[in-house]
């Protein structure tokens, strides 16, 4: 069965994934300053 999601979850399933990668980008930022600071 096929599931044709709406377009406003399609447009939160898209935010979402942009927050985590932004999340993930910071957090390895933060995590390289961490390291150089040392």
């Amino acid at each position: 069965m096929a599931f044709v999601p709406s377009e406003v979850e399609v447009e939160e399933e898209a935010a979402g994934a942009a927050l985590t990668t932004a999340g993930a980008n910071a957090a390895s930022a933060n995590e390289h300053a961490v390291r150089r600071s040392r």
